[in-house]
């Protein structure tokens, strides 16, 4: 464990920014599952719903750096092809 404050300080807020991130890449994690979910059951307005969503969700998890955006060359044209 750390001894000066400053170092101490810098613990809790990568811990602090840990925890966010990991609640906006599970997140992005289930708008995906819930596209692929709508298109497995074969409902075109759930899918395209959860498309939209999904997308927004993606966007700005990218927009605010929480993601690398060449993680969603994977991830886009594969739920546009489904």
């Amino acid at each position: 464990m750390a001894n000066i404050k400053s170092a101490k300080k810098r613990i809790l807020v990568n811990r602090t920014k840990a925890e966010r991130n990991k609640a906006i890449r599970s997140s992005v994690k289930t708008a995906v599952k819930k596209v692929r979910a709508a298109i497995e059951a074969n409902d075109k307005s759930a899918a395209s719903a959860a498309l939209i969503a999904a997308t927004s969700v993606i966007d700005k998890a990218e927009k605010k750096a929480y993601i690398i955006g060449i993680l969603l060359l994977g991830k886009f044209p594969v739920l546009l092809k489904l």
